[in-house]
């Protein structure tokens, strides 16, 4: 079973988003950080929802999201403790500003910040060709989660940032979730 809320204001849902500019949008990177950490209350209520419904397996409930839901992912994956697996495919954002780039440093902040909490493993897929958010973001999120000993796996592929490898995904869920069973404790 798979859920795929939409982000609010995507996909004709409900609300509004500082997720994502438009042209003459007076957005910084800040709000943009602002604007997932809203979103990642809307992850963590539908994984609330799902785990409570009577036909779904809590134990293997997995997240993920791509770009900016990539980052909207992890800063829900630090504030829920029982989830599954976290995926990020593509995460971050790149944000310039008056010339500068502030969204790496903006989500790197949010990385350190939120992956120090986050227990759960964790794949990051990143095209390697990726010019829309660069892959040395997934590279430093690894490292971060790395060094705290959380199970991560990071895989650069061939392509840019609108492709993603599914064996890759499939093969990670497959891991983490498939031979767990409700109330069964798992080894990570």
């Amino acid at each position: 079973m798979v859920l795929g809320p939409a982000r609010r204001g995507y996909l004709g849902s409900e609300g509004w988003t500082t997720t994502y500019w438009v042209t003459g949008s007076s957005l910084h990177a800040g709000d943009v950080i602002n604007g997932a950490y809203e979103e990642a209350a809307d992850v963590i209520a539908a994984f609330r929802y799902l785990s409570e419904c009577p036909f779904v397996d809590s134990k293997r409930i997995a997240i993920g999201g791509h770009s900016v839901g990539g980052l909207v992912t992890i800063i829900a994956g630090a504030q829920l403790q029982n989830v599954g697996a976290i995926v990020s495919i593509n995460g971050g954002i790149t944000w310039t500003e008056g010339g500068v780039q502030t969204g790496y440093p903006a989500v790197t902040t949010v990385w350190h910040r939120e992956g120090r909490r986050i227990r759960t493993p964790v794949l990051l897929l990143h095209g390697k060709d990726d010019t829309v958010v660069i892959p040395d973001l997934s590279r430093e999120l690894g490292e971060v989660l790395r060094r705290q000993g959380t199970p991560v796996e990071l895989k650069l592929y061939t392509g840019g940032h609108h492709y993603f490898p599914t064996v890759e995904l499939i093969e990670f869920l497959d891991k983490y979730l498939k031979g767990v069973t409700a109330g069964e404790p798992r080894d990570l």
